[in-house]
């Protein structure tokens, strides 16, 4: 808490949000921390508004994903990384960008199965499971995207989402279905 016993300037009052969001590394337009960042990760920084922890994520995933494009990458979810358990139930997803982790409770929770599809590790929904993401993942839910999905299906002759993202409650969401 910083109090003053006068009404600060507007210029007082930047220069303290400027000081503030470079100490903790929160969002700031003036912030100085983003500069320590190549120029492709500081326009990302800018355009989602990320702080210093969600940028240092972003840069990470960079270096441990070479052979995946990762200018505009929202979210990426694998079932290899970033899985909490609560038994052979999912709890938590991780998002490996940083940005989105999902959760869930209860019986909406999916299944892990260690070895699934080729070998490799796989979340199993049942048709009433899901995962849940309180957080806003702003206007560009509304605009052009690509999602991608590695999954399979028990019942093909039903509509079934293997992906839906969103604001459910205000039913802001979009979803890949088959």
């Amino acid at each position: 808490l910083i109090m003053y016993n006068r009404s600060l300037t507007s210029s007082d009052q930047e220069q303290i949000e400027v000081y503030l969001a470079d100490k903790y590394g929160l969002y700031h337009p003036d912030a100085t921390w983003p500069l320590a960042y190549s120029s492709a990760v500081q326009a990302e920084i800018n355009l989602y508004q990320w702080s210093k922890v969600q940028a240092d994520n972003y840069a990470s995933l960079q270096l441990d994903t070479s052979g995946v494009a990762t200018n505009g990458l929202m979210l990426w979810l694998k079932a290899d990384a970033g899985v909490t358990l609560s038994g052979t139930n999912v709890s938590a997803w991780a998002d490996q960008t940083g940005s989105y982790p999902v959760t869930q409770t209860g019986s909406a929770r999916p299944t892990y199965v260690n070895n699934d599809i080729n070998g490799k590790p796989a979340l199993r929904f049942n048709g009433s499971q899901c995962l849940f993401n309180s957080a806003n993942m702003g206007s560009e839910i509304s605009s052009d995207m690509t999602m991608i999905a590695v999954s399979s299906t028990s019942n093909p002759g039903a509509t079934q989402y293997s992906v839906c993202v969103g604001n459910q409650s205000g039913y802001t969401s979009r979803g890949l279905a088959y």
